[in-house]
């Protein structure tokens, strides 16, 4: 019979395979490309989607449990983690808040990317869909989407992104949502599946109005 735990976690790999379907109809996941996760209570670790699946038809069996480092806990599974697990960890290690990550590509965020070449960071204010992530654009809040060059070594992508977002306050979340990874894709998180989820539905948002406006004005 199964214990609590074990009914939890395949709640939340149900619920991650349901939004990576979700995604990848959207054509944020297509290829095999992106990954998802989400944080192990039991011990330091998480359970991340195994490499080289189609993420829209991602099933229990295609997630790994893994240490902060990507290490699987399974030893006699032939499958390997997301190239992303250490950057994944990374995260989860620096920030007790995070539950949940989600890497996307998402095609305006990329364009955006390119377009912000001389710049660290996008700001996004005076548009409603900031309250997504608890602003009120109202009060003149904005929200600050740090970008950050791509790096083919996935040690040295996991610092940069690191490097970017504020962990001073391991309880809570960092102040941005996530991160744009430049030609590359985002790398965005939440205290569960459902909040990341929804941040990154919001982002895309965020993107596609930014990127519209971009090849309306240039600006």
């Amino acid at each position: 019979m199964q214990g609590s735990g074990s009914r939890r976690r395949r709640r939340i790999l149900e619920t991650m395979i349901e939004h990576a379907r979700r995604f990848y109809e959207h054509g944020w996941l297509m290829a095999t490309s992106g990954n998802v996760s989400a944080r192990l209570e039991a011990r330091e670790g998480m359970t991340i989607s195994a490499s080289g699946y189609d993420k829209g038809d991602l099933s229990v069996d295609r997630f790994m449990a893994c240490d902060w480092r990507g290490r699987p806990f399974e030893r006699h599974r032939s499958d390997v983690p997301s190239t992303d697990a250490r950057l994944h960890g990374g995260l989860y290690a620096e920030c007790e808040a995070i539950g949940a990550i989600y890497h996307v590509h998402h095609l305006e965020a990329t364009l955006c990317s390119r377009h912000a070449s001389r710049t660290d960071a996008i700001a996004f204010r005076d548009l409603e869909m900031i309250k997504a992530f608890g602003l009120d654009p109202a009060d003149g809040e904005s929200l600050v989407v740090p970008t950050v060059d791509n790096a083919s070594d996935r040690d040295d992508l996991a610092d940069r992104v690191l490097e970017a977002i504020d962990t001073s306050t391991p309880d809570d979340l960092p102040r941005t949502p996530g991160v744009n990874v430049r030609e590359h894709g985002l790398y965005v998180w939440g205290r569960s599946p459902e909040e990341a989820k929804r941040h990154v539905e919001g982002l895309a948002y965020l993107f596609e109005h930014r990127w519209e406006c971009i090849s309306a004005t240039g600006i």
